[in-house]
């Protein structure tokens, strides 16, 4: 009898540490999100807007002029950042963006608005010398359906550099055994003890991909091209105690795995954010049918290339800034 009694409230007093653990989580990483007392959260912030941008300009119809306010906000945000720190890398980057911002307007006979230029010209003062970031270009990229195909035989590192996020798509289905391919590729994907908590939902009916990709928000630009929605979700059922997060690392792994194998067939694809509001990812798990024992991870969109595309080149930081060996 005391055996279980000590069980019992044991197994509600670890529940409460964990709660604890994450409950300080919480308050350490999202309570610094609107302050600049974090370097770090504000240069993901900075980063973030920027390929905001950079999406923009990735689109089938780009519509000129489009972003001002977002533009003047990140120049602003920009000027503070760069006040209070010397960080280079991040100013280049930004400043890349604006600058294919600039330069797609120019080819375009379209004015860009006055205080924008102003503002970039002011922070271009402050770059010190661009060598050493040659690799921080933003903006797009122009690619050929015929590159992306050929890239998939070139090896693991071409192969991997050739995949982007892509946001063109020719509204032309994909034939359900091409994606059938890509899941069965998907399967090699690790996880902890092998206990592969991941499930996708296929969704190819219009009219649910439209329903679907409304809720979550982020494709409103290219949504009636989308020939078949992926909605990627894991367990949390799988797992115990500390392991309270690890669905969503496994369902992660997946996801990305899902990403190269739906590449390597020679579709485009773009995953799509799923940290949502609480009730829109019940709303999308409704659709699915597990409101409760799944939870969401990603989308992914995919689709038919068109012959020739945009896609952000989105920079990535070099391996060297996050990377230690002992």
């Amino acid at each position: 009898m005391l055996k279980s009694i000590r069980h019992y409230f044991g197994k509600r007093y670890n529940l409460l540490r964990y709660l604890r653990v994450e409950f300080n989580f919480l308050l350490k990483t999202l309570g610094t999100c609107d302050t600049i007392k974090s370097q770090n959260k504000v240069r993901e912030q900075l980063i973030m807007q920027s390929h905001v941008i950079e999406k923009g300009l990735s689109l089938k119809d780009v519509n000129l002029g489009f972003g001002v306010p977002k533009i003047l906000s990140l120049l602003k945000q920009l000027c503070t950042y760069t006040a209070w720190y010397d960080d280079q890398e991040t100013l280049i980057f930004v400043l890349s963006v604006i600058d294919a911002y600039i330069e797609y307007h120019k080819q375009h006979n379209t004015e860009v608005n006055t205080e924008i230029l102003e503002l970039y010209s002011e922070l271009s003062q402050k770059i010190k010398t661009r060598e050493g970031y040659e690799n921080l270009n933003g903006g797009t990229i122009q690619l050929t359906k015929q590159q992306v195909l050929d890239s998939i035989n070139w090896g693991v590192e071409k192969f991997a550099r050739s995949r982007h996020s892509q946001r063109q798509f020719t509204g032309a289905p994909v034939d359900k055994s091409i994606l059938e391919k890509a899941f069965q590729i998907a399967e090699t994907t690790p996880s902890a003890c092998n206990r592969q908590p991941w499930h996708s939902f296929v969704f190819t009916k219009k009219e649910n991909i439209i329903h679907i990709l409304d809720i979550q928000g982020g494709a409103r630009q290219f949504k009636n091209d989308v020939a078949a929605l992926i909605v990627v979700t894991a367990t949390p059922n799988a797992f115990y105690g500390q392991e309270y997060h690890q669905h969503f690392v496994n369902g992660g792994l997946y996801a990305m795995n899902l990403l190269y194998a739906l590449h390597s067939q020679g579709l485009g694809a773009v995953p799509l954010n799923g940290g949502i509001d609480y009730y829109q990812a019940i709303q999308i798990m409704r659709m699915c049918g597990n409101a409760d024992q799944y939870e969401l991870i990603m989308l992914i969109a995919v689709g038919q290339m068109p012959d020739s595309f945009s896609v952000a080149k989105s920079a990535r930081i070099k391996y060297s800034k996050y990377t230690q060996f002992d």
